[in-house]
């Protein structure tokens, strides 16, 4: 079995939207944290919040 470019390649890109989409999250859960007191984070039941 000899890996071809196209497929390192492959898994590449797919790592790196991986990590991109972990950095997405902790930056929206960083947010969420922050402006939680304002708007409720879209991946958590009303009930969480604080008024």
């Amino acid at each position: 079995m000899k890996d071809s470019p196209s497929v390192f390649k492959t898994i590449l890109l797919k790592q790196k939207v991986h990590v991109t989409n972990s950095c997405i999250h902790i930056f929206n859960m960083l947010c969420n944290c922050l402006v939680g007191h304002h708007i409720p984070p879209a991946n958590l039941p009303p009930t969480t919040m604080t008024e």
